[in-house]
């Protein structure tokens, strides 16, 4: 049975996106048999919770100054549970970390959307980049690398690909999920939820938020106020995307979960490593951006989604449906499966 080190972390100012698509590339693989050792700092219960759900064993890494150190940490736990592979999703580690783990035929897989570092691994995965001629990575992993790129390779849980088959091209707006990230630190749900307040469509609403969002109390009393429902960390995404006509939320890679069931978007950008998939999704027509959403006030919300109507709603549907199909973990998981000599 083979093994496979998982290098990432969840929660505030962190996210859980880099835990999510993590999960998803190695939940078909343990399918199959194989067992994920998760090395993460500072794992808040909630998130701890859904990795144990999906069947990972659990490595709490204490505070360290250095890469060398993290990876230290980990090389001790692998001398009593040595594994094949090595996956790592994190912003803070580069070749310098994935060097010290490369080792003894380990395969090392690095997932990335930044380009904005040098990487020491085997195989580079980046779904949010769709522009690979540009070389964003040239310079930056070893020349054997393989490069799996764009979103051909979004890393999305299973049920996506299933209810892709039961999804349908919008033709009108009667039903709005509302979800921007799992962390949400700026609290834009907020600020959206009041433009949609303003505007008075008379939609249903489903208002997501994660379990690092700052005040999910004060978004559930202001849903059950004006008649929305509100789901806080939930496990049944896919199913409200489905349900959905238009979603409203940011740019992150929840955007490609909304693309496999041929979802259209209205997104605002939360982060640097949102414009990317910004770009990606404006370019193809499957969302309309309104930037970046700290400058955004709860009336360019309203304005924007009022322009909204059936044909340009169901043009950025097929749209959608074109960019990613769910797929991407099966394809991503060759990456895995030949071992180092």
């Amino acid at each position: 049975m083979r093994r496979v080190l998982l290098r990432c972390d969840a929660g505030p100012g962190v996210g859980g996106g880099h835990l999510v698509r993590s999960l998803a590339l190695l939940h078909p693989w343990q399918e199959r048999g194989g067992e994920v050792l998760l090395a993460s700092r500072g794992l808040p219960l909630a998130w701890r919770k859904i990795a144990e759900a999906a069947g990972c064993r659990l490595l709490p890494l204490a505070e360290s100054s250095t890469q060398e150190d993290d990876a230290d940490q980990c090389l001790a736990a692998l001398a009593s549970w040595p594994v094949d592979c090595v996956v790592v999703d994190h912003y803070g580690l580069d070749e310098r970390w994935e060097r010290k783990l490369r080792v003894d035929g380990r395969r090392l897989l690095a997932i990335d959307d930044m380009a904005d570092r040098r990487h020491d691994c085997d195989v580079l995965l980046d779904q949010n980049d769709v522009r690979p001629e540009r070389g964003r990575y040239r310079g930056l992993v070893p020349p054997e690398c393989e490069l799996m790129l764009g979103p051909g390779y979004a890393l999305l849980r299973p049920e996506f690909a299933r209810l892709r088959e039961q999804s349908r091209v919008r033709q009108e707006i009667g039903r709005l999920l509302v979800f921007f990230s799992s962390s949400d630190d700026g609290n834009e749900t907020l600020k959206a939820l009041r433009g949609v307040a303003l505007l008075a469509p008379g939609w249903q609403l489903d208002v997501v938020t994660g379990g690092s969002h700052p005040d999910p109390a004060g978004i559930e009393q202001l849903c059950g106020r004006l008649g929305w429902r509100h789901h806080h960390q939930i496990d049944y995404m896919a199913r409200l995307m489905l349900e959905a006509d238009l979603a409203l939320g940011g740019a992150g890679s929840a955007s490609w979960e909304r693309c496999a069931l041929g979802l259209p978007a209205l997104v605002s950008v939360l982060d640097d490593n949102q414009k990317e998939v910004e770009r990606a999704l404006t370019s193809a027509g499957a969302a309309i951006s309104l930037g970046a959403a700290a400058g955004l006030t709860p009336d360019d919300y309203a304005m924007a989604l009022s322009r909204w109507e059936g044909r340009m709603l169901s043009d950025a549907s097929r749209a959608a449906f074109a960019l990613a199909d769910g797929l991407g973990a099966e394809r991503a998981l060759r990456g895995l499966n030949t071992r180092r000599g």
